[in-house]
């Protein structure tokens, strides 16, 4: 059985490869999220530091769940929809990105809604918990605010995850959710891996250029090639006739320098 070494490695080259042959598409398809997605984060963000507690209830928590409910799951799922493509036929369609979003927007708007709605309600319980019970059940708080805080972070491969799961099993909501959570259950060791370098990538897209060109698009190439590394582990990939899959992971360092001998 591949060790989690073998698959984050794979898995990271095939993120590589990917991102690598459909980079402009990628990065114009980022943009066009990143103009719904980063305004009403912002808005959002500003408002939920307001020191008012009334614009932070009627406006910093609508915004949040507008952007991580609605904008940010229809970018993702129409990019898991055009990356699916990627994998079976290697090309990057713009109409596989509309596709998705109109097959598959309601279930990712539910998703969204679902694991926003979940991380809220966990960060809360991870602060409420030691804070409040500490003084008179100090073992309890702190037990309810670890489990609390480990089921956030347990949230994070979860929630980059489901949107290739969605495309690709075609399955309801909370079906997808839990064939997730089962998944990253399945595999701790390769999940921390995962998430390190979702973290990691994310940190890097912080950097105002950076943002904007390739930010939400790269997250879903690493969860729709995590996805990929999975589902062939578990031989419930159906490879195409003429393997095309594959060629993410059959090119090396001769290839990025001379790719025209490809």
């Amino acid at each position: 059985m591949t060790t989690p070494p073998a698959m984050i490695r794979r898995t990271l080259k095939m993120t590589f490869w990917m991102a690598y042959d459909h980079l402009g598409t990628l990065a114009v398809l980022n943009v066009l999220c990143m103009l719904f997605i980063a305004p009403a984060a912002a808005m959002a963000g500003s408002a939920l530091l307001s020191p008012d507690p009334a614009r932070r209830v009627f406006v910093g928590l609508p915004l949040l769940l507008l952007t991580g409910g609605v904008f940010l799951p229809l970018g993702a799922v129409g990019l898991a929809e055009m990356l699916r493509g990627c994998l079976t036929s290697h090309e990057a369609r713009w109409a596989c990105f509309w596709r998705g979003i109109r097959q598959f927007g309601l279930r990712a708007i539910m998703a969204g809604a679902l694991l926003t709605a979940a991380a809220c309600c966990l960060a809360v319980a991870a602060w409420f918990y030691p804070r409040h019970l500490a003084p008179n059940w100090a073992l309890a708080g702190y037990v309810l605010g670890a489990l609390a805080l480990w089921m956030l972070l347990l949230l994070i491969p979860v929630s980059l995850l489901v949107w290739p799961a969605l495309v690709q099993k075609r399955q309801p909501v909370l079906s997808t959710l839990k064939l997730c959570v089962l998944l990253v259950l399945a595999n701790p060791l390769y999940f921390a891996a995962f998430t390190a370098s979702a973290v990691t990538g994310v940190l890097a897209a912080l950097l105002p250029p950076l943002w904007l060109l390739f930010s939400l698009a790269p997250l879903l190439v690493l969860a729709t090639s995590a996805y990929e590394v999975l589902a062939r582990r578990y031989a419930t990939a159906v490879p195409s006739e003429d393997n095309t899959e594959d060629d993410y992971l059959n090119r090396g360092l001769r290839d990025l320098l001379f790719p025209w001998k490809g």
